[in-house]
């Protein structure tokens, strides 16, 4: 003999089961979303985890280039040798850039005058300035053009392996070789910021280039403190 169901009260239990399944519906949903949100948070965590390691892989192999490069520029210097007209004396190295200085001499007080001895002296010893200049441009450009926050603490570094005589050799063939380019980066980056003060005023660099290549140095007012306090 078969079951009887009372209709009725079957009706009154599923309406009384009625708000419970909808609180498991509303908790199997929460979950749901819950659930999404967690791997839409550890995919977020996932990529900038990705991206801080693209980022530390980008600087190191920049900085591995800048730094040979820096070298580079370092073993040229070491390597360069001249002799001076007249002379058989050769000087090497660090040296040779100061005899080349030492030749030139300090300014004549007129541009044109400047540039003709200049490119005198240039066109005699290009075969060892051109190289140097040329690396000099390419190191601070690379700085230049990468994508690092910091680029100054980079340039920072480079100037701080220049010598005197190379900051204004360089100074002055950005001035009177006439590169804009070279004039630009030399403003920008300040890269007259270590040149001694009796060096800039006798070459008349101080009126070529403005104060922020020499990193806001006023190399005029410098020379007048000095003087008051004597």
């Amino acid at each position: 003999m078969g079951r009887s169901w009372d209709l009725d009260k079957v009706a009154k239990f599923a309406d009384a089961l009625g708000p419970l399944n909808a609180l498991l519906a509303g908790a199997a949903a929460l979950a749901a979303f819950a659930a999404l949100d967690a791997q839409k948070s550890e995919n977020a965590a996932l990529a900038k985890r990705a991206e801080a390691d693209q980022q530390s892989t980008s600087r190191r192999d920049f900085e591995n280039t800048f730094f040979r490069l820096v070298d580079l520029l370092r073993r040229t210097v070491e390597g360069t040798i001249i002799t001076r007209p007249g002379s058989s004396k050769r000087y090497e190295g660090g040296e040779a850039f100061q005899a080349i200085l030492k030749e030139l001499g300090p300014s004549l007080k007129s541009d044109a005058e400047d540039k003709k001895r200049w490119l005198k002296i240039y066109n005699h010893y290009q075969a060892q300035l051109g190289h140097y200049f040329r690396l000099l441009y390419q190191v601070v450009k690379f700085v230049h053009n990468s994508d690092v926050n910091n680029k100054m603490d980079y340039i920072r570094a480079l100037r701080a392996t220049l010598s005197n005589a190379e900051i204004v050799l360089f100074g002055l063939n950005g001035w009177h070789g006439g590169y804009p380019k070279t004039k630009r980066f030399i403003n920008d980056y300040a890269l007259l910021h270590n040149i001694t003060r009796g060096e800039g005023l006798s070459r008349r660099l101080n009126v070529a280039y403005n104060l922020s290549a020499f990193g806001g140095r006023d190399l005029a007012l410098e020379r007048g403190a000095v003087t008051r306090t004597e």
